[in-house]
C-alpha cells in the first residue's frame, strides 16, 4: 500500500511539474510583457519581454514584493502605484528595443471560486503591457 501511495504521489507530482513547465513556456513565448502577482503583491513571474523592458533580472524580482522592486525601478513603480490606486491605465512611453516605444497597460484581476464556496476570491493580478508603438507611429 505504501508503495502504491508513493507511486501515486510521484506521478501526481510529475504531472504538476509538467503543467507548470507548460505554463512557464507559454508565458515566456508571449510577445506582450506579463507580470504575475499573488494576492499579497509578491511577484510570481515576469516573462522575458517584461524583464527586458524593465531592465530587470529574474533572480532579482521573482518572489519579492512589487513595492520592494518599485523602490529601484521607475516602470515597476508606475505599474505598482496604478494597480494599487486602481487608476485608469494610460499608455506609457519607454525606451525599449533601442528606440522609444509605447505600451498600453492592462491590469487583470485573477479570481476563483474556491471549492465549496459561492463567493469569488481574488488570488492575484496579471499586468499586461502591449506594445502599441507601430500604431502610435502611424498616427
Amino acid at each position: 500500500m505504501a508503495k502504491k501511495l508513493e507511486e501515486y504521489s510521484s506521478s501526481d507530482l510529475e504531472r504538476l511539474m509538467m503543467v507548470k513547465k507548460r505554463i512557464e513556456t507559454l508565458i515566456n513565448n508571449m510577445s506582450e510583457a506579463l507580470i504575475g502577482l499573488d494576492e499579497t503583491g509578491k511577484i510570481l513571474f515576469m516573462n522575458d519581454t517584461a524583464l527586458t523592458i524593465s531592465n530587470l533580472k529574474k533572480e532579482v524580482v521573482i518572489g519579492n514584493q512589487i513595492q520592494e522592486v518599485a523602490k529601484s525601478n521607475d516602470l515597476i513603480r508606475t505599474l505598482a502605484s496604478e494597480l494599487i490606486l486602481n487608476a485608469k491605465p494610460e499608455p506609457i512611453k519607454l525606451y525599449a528595443d533601442q528606440k522609444e516605444s509605447y505600451f498600453e497597460k492592462e491590469f487583470i484581476p485573477i479570481k476563483i471560486i474556491p471549492t465549496g464556496k459561492k463567493e469569488e476570491k481574488n488570488i492575484g493580478n496579471v499586468i499586461l503591457l502591449k506594445n502599441i508603438t507601430s500604431y502610435k507611429e502611424k498616427n
